[in-house]
Order: C-alpha cells, then structure tokens, then sequence
C-alpha cells in the first residue's frame, strides 16, 4: 500500500470506494502474516506494528473484518492511510454507518482535499443520509470547482429525487464550469420539456440533438414540447422521422403511438405500439398502448390479451382494464364486459400469487 501523502492514498482507494469493491493488491504471504500477528500479540500497543499489519491485510481478500479488529480501537491514532483503509473494509462489509465515523476523522486530516469529501459523499449515500452527502459532494466542488465527479454526484441525488429545479442548477454549473456539452443539454432538454419550460426545452432539444443525433430520447422530448405549444404538425414531424431513425427505440416508438393515440387515429397508433412491444416486450406502457389502440377498432379479443400482458408487468393497468370493461357494459357489450371482469379478477389474482411467490 502506497503511504507517501494523503493525496496519493485517496486517489489509489477512491476507485475501490466508488465500486464499493474491496481488493486492494496481491495475496499477502501467510507465513508473514501469522509472524507480525504474533508479534503484535505481544505488544498490542504498538501503533507502527499495528499499520503495517493492516496494511499487509489489505492486499488479502477477505479480510475486512480483521483490519478492523485491528484498527478500529486505534482509529483515532492511527494516520490518515490507515483510516482510509478502515474506512473501506467497513465498506466491504456494508457497515456504512461506521464507513461514515471513520471517514469523517478522514476529511479532519485532510479537510482541504477534495477527494476525502467526495468518498464521504457517497458513504452517505449509502447510509441513506442524502442531505449529509449533498452537503459533502457540495463541498467537494467547492475545494475543487474542476472536480465533475462531485457535480455528477449531485446531479445523480436530484434526478433520482424528481428535484428537478436543483437538477437544472447543477447543470447551469456544470455547464458553467466545463461548457455546453451533449450530456448536460439532453438533461435540459429532459427538464425544461417535463417542467413546461416550452420555449427553453425546444431550443436546448434542437441543441441536444445537433450535438449527439444518436440519442433518441431527445427527438421524443422535443416533440412533446412543439406539442405542447399547439404545433402539433411540426411534432408529428419530428416523430415520424425519428420511428424510422430509431426503430429499436421503445422510447420513440411509444411516442410516435401516443401521439397518433391523441389524434384519434387508431390503427396507425396501434402500428407505432406494436413496434414499441417489439422495441422492448417488458414496456407495459407499450403493451397498453397497443390494447386501447385496438379497443377503439372493437378488436376486443385482440386487445384483452394486450391487456393482460400489461397488467403482468404493470399492476396500476387494471384501471383501464377496468374502464375498458365499463364501456363495454355501457354499449351493450354484455359478453365481453363478464369477460373483461373476468380477466380483472385474474390478472389480480395472478400479481397476488407472484408477489408471495416473490416474498
């Protein structure tokens, strides 16, 4: 183990704290192991024999129980090395809480390092102290304005929280500090669409695209926002050519349906479903789109059976399995409404079965 500066130690564990992975070299010799165990056996408090008995640990696989039996009652005399070390077998072992303790002792020795903060950030993380590791990656990018891992960190906690006002700061940051790239706008073309920023989202999504054209998902997000502004034709457009552009695309294929869907035209709506189910057979969204499709051309059989493929992946679907069944009854349908009240009834069924099958 490399222990010539607090810097050059951070950098060779920040991969195996990222990862959450612990294997730091080579298979130490038993022979040498069993020697120094002893001879730190005999004299317990001898911190230099202590380090360098941890540190021979850390190259042997399994062993983040016994670095920290042998480091934790000393973790505050011990250096910053081989706190870092202590730090990532708590790791290993999932002990996050006590990653935490130690890491914390780490930044005290080294509160200017912008790597010690971002490490701590993600051992927040995974005790699920998300303000504590917003607050560390935050002061990450503050000791080092040029450190992207922390802004991605961040970006990472605000979008998996739907925070999309912080999300879209991050960003303006990001793009402040290392400049407009194809990442940072397809974010904004994400937001700014979903949050109904019509004007913004039109041109970051045209910016998006002109900058990486491979990305599909930016095509879906600008169509929805020229919808949005009542410029249905342009939208239309935009979709259409991107179904033939992107035909493995479940996103764009779904698009393409759901906007023919709202335009009344049902077989063509159906036609970009059944494309998004051959895009991905997993998309109950895809699936359900097919089967109102088809209702609306009276293909009941047809669409029932898409149904339940749906509700086998989705079980919010038995809503519309259920509307669907209730305007069936109210045009006297009368076979095929106890049918799809049948069906409700097993697709229930069916999803309580998984999910204690599952439990």
């Amino acid at each position: 183990m490399n222990m010539s500066s607090p810097t050059s130690s951070l950098k060779l564990l920040l991969g195996a704290f990222i990862t959450f992975s612990f294997c730091l070299g080579s298979q130490a010799a038993e022979g040498s192991l069993s020697a120094m165990e002893k001879r730190l056996a005999a004299a317990p408090d001898n911190i230099k024999l202590r380090i360098q008995f941890a540190a021979e640990l850390g190259h042997k696989k399994g062993s983040e129980q016994k670095i920290i039996d042998t480091l934790n009652p000393y973790a505050d005399e011990v250096p910053l090395e081989s706190q870092l070390l202590l730090a990532a077998a708590y790791n290993g072992l999932k002990k996050f809480k006590d990653e935490v303790r130690v890491l914390k002792k780490v930044v005290e020795k080294a509160p200017t390092n912008h790597e010690a903060y971002y490490i701590l950030g993600h051992a927040h993380l995974n005790a699920k102290e998300q303000v504590d590791a917003v607050a560390s990656f935050r002061r990450a990018i503050k000791l080092n304005r040029a450190y992207r891992e922390a802004y991605e960190a961040l970006l990472m906690i605000f979008e998996k929280a739907g925070d999309n006002y912080e999300s879209r700061i991050v960003l303006k940051d990001m793009q402040k500090q290392f400049g407009k790239d194809p990442s940072s706008m397809s974010h904004l073309c994400r937001l700014d669409s979903t949050d109904g920023y019509l004007d913004a989202a039109i041109l970051n999504c045209q910016k998006a695209i002109k900058m990486d054209s491979k990305k599909p998902d930016n095509h879906v997000y600008l169509a929805q926002s020229l919808s949005d502004k009542k410029n249905e034709s342009k939208a239309g457009k935009v979709l259409i050519t991107a179904s033939k552009k992107y035909p493995k695309s479940e996103f764009v294929q779904w698009a393409a349906g759901q906007y023919y869907f709202k335009q009344n035209n049902y077989p063509v709506a159906a036609k970009y479903f059944n494309r998004a189910v051959t895009a991905n057979d997993k998309s109950a969204r895809a699936y359900l789109g097919f089967a109102l499709s088809i209702f609306e051309q009276k293909k009941y059989d047809e669409a029932l059976k898409a149904f339940m493929s749906a509700c086998e992946i989705d079980e919010s679907v038995l809503e519309k399995l259920r509307e669907a069944q209730g305007k069936l009854r109210s045009i006297k349908e009368d076979d095929w409404s106890k049918r799809y009240s049948r069906e409700v009834y097993e697709c229930k069924k069916r999803r309580n079965e998984k999910a204690k099958s599952e439990g």
